[in-house]
């Protein structure tokens, strides 16, 4: 047996998948495990079923998928994905991959940020930074990519707790592409920020009203409570800094140069936001005075609480 072929079975073991197997994915796996300075190769198997279980064109599956360095793109037909991790020059062989490789398997989930990732990386330079498109295209395109991006990265955020203003920029490059001097012969980029602005004002009013919704701690004690007031501080104190970025003020400025009426509203709120977050401040302030008694409280049996009180 030759050393390629033994570390080769070796990787198909770990899989389980040798009915799917081909010389496709030998010489992809062969690339990985020959050089050093490849550090993960990633398998996962596309059963091609749709949520509703229709499936996906005329394509066979299931099939076998491996790539390097990039996990494969998440979809409801992928379930686990396997990964081999090596240090950055090892060198691996036949007797030392079970030793040098470390291997496992893990849940592949599709989620709002790993979209959102796809369309950062991969949609928008295939699109937006291609010379194939013409720009009328790329404009008529651009309002939609952005409404889309706003709610998608909002959704995103929800999942971590955090209120993120979406910025219709892409790395530096879209702001570079606005003259500040002459934005007004540029209608499309003033109606790209006017959107993203009326997407700001519905954001942050749905923060600021979100406590007079959050009735559950009527029925919850101070600790829930503490917990909730700590949360709401700091996403206010965060959706304040954003609103000071530079980032934020240049589209303002923008805006406001284009004598847009979405700007007063954004300033407003801004003021809105510092008072809330000095209302929710002194929340957290009185509350964790109650912390110690509620703690104490809860290490004891019913039996001893009348023993503590006054």
């Amino acid at each position: 047996m030759s050393h390629e072929h033994g570390m080769i079975q070796w990787v198909q073991q770990q899989l389980e998948v040798t009915s799917l197997w081909t010389k496709e994915h030998s010489d992809k796996t062969l690339t990985f495990l020959n050089d050093p300075s490849l550090k993960s190769l990633f398998a996962t198997v596309d059963h091609g079923t749709s949520q509703d279980g229709s499936g996906y064109g005329t394509e066979e599956y299931p099939k076998l998928i491996i790539s390097i360095n990039y996990p494969p793109t998440p979809s409801p037909g992928r379930i686990h994905v396997h990964y081999f991790v090596r240090s950055e020059g090892d060198l691996l062989t036949s007797e030392n991959i079970d030793e040098m490789l470390i291997c496992g398997k893990t849940v592949m989930k599709q989620t709002a940020a790993s979209v959102l990732k796809i369309m950062e990386n991969e949609f928008y330079s295939d699109i937006f930074l291609s010379r194939e498109w013409s720009r009328s295209s790329k404009q008529e395109l651009s309002g939609l990519y952005h409404r889309f991006m706003a709610s998608l990265r909002e959704t995103a955020n929800e999942e971590r707790g955090k209120t993120i203003l979406y910025l219709p920029f892409h790395g530096d490059e879209d702001i570079d592409h606005v003259d500040l001097q002459n934005f007004h012969t540029d209608r499309d980029v003033v109606q790209q920020l006017e959107s993203v602005a009326i997407h700001w004002i519905r954001q942050i009013k749905g923060v600021l009203n979100s406590h007079e919704h959050n009735i559950g701690l009527d029925h919850q004690g101070p600790m829930e409570e503490l917990r909730f007031w700590e949360m709401r501080y700091e996403d206010l104190v965060g959706i304040t800094a954003q609103l000071s970025s530079q980032e934020v003020l240049q589209v303002l400025s923008i805006l406001e140069n284009a004598k847009s009426k979405y700007v007063r509203p954004v300033k407003a709120l801004a003021g809105t936001i510092q008072e809330g977050s000095k209302a929710a401040a002194n929340s957290v302030k009185f509350l964790k005075l109650l912390r110690d008694p509620c703690n104490e409280l809860s290490l004891l049996k019913p039996s001893e609480i009348q023993s503590i009180m006054p």
